[in-house]
């Protein structure tokens, strides 16, 4: 759990998450704008873009906020809240949202942190990698014909 804000530290953390949401909104829409990208990984990142422009998510961490939740906490809570509830779903494509929630709440609080995305894009020519996981995000931006 993050600090709790003081009343008059609310608006500001609002301000601060709405702004960070749009840079997550701007990255993705730059990666929808390369030629480079495929069809198919074009509709992740819209998929994704449009996670990240939800009423549910953002209005569950605004709710968080105005409740004293620093941004980072609150995106975290209502990203894993949101996550939860996908994950709860007997369906597979539903499920696989849960994770898409998770990327999303992760790309806003890198950036209310001001840390830089860890991204395949740079992974020289030949590199094998291994990871128990790869987001849709991360594989969509992946050099993947390398």
């Amino acid at each position: 759990q993050g600090r709790m804000l003081q009343a008059e530290e609310i608006a500001g953390e609002i301000d601060r998450f709405r702004a960070a949401v749009a840079a997550v909104q701007a990255r993705m829409d730059r990666a929808l704008a390369q030629d480079s990208l495929s069809a198919g990984d074009r509709g992740i990142v819209a998929a994704l873009r449009d996670i990240a422009a939800d009423d549910s998510l953002t209005g569950e961490a605004e709710k968080a906020i105005k409740g004293g939740n620093d941004a980072v906490s609150a995106t975290i809570t209502a990203a894993s809240t949101i996550a939860a509830d996908f994950s709860a779903v007997d369906d597979h494509y539903l499920n696989a949202r849960a994770d898409d929630v998770q990327a999303v709440g992760r790309q806003i609080c890198l950036v209310l942190l001001g840390q830089d995305d860890v991204s395949l894009e740079n992974i020289p020519q030949g590199a094998i990698l291994i990871a128990d996981d790869i987001g849709a995000w991360d594989l969509a931006r992946a050099p993947l014909k390398r």
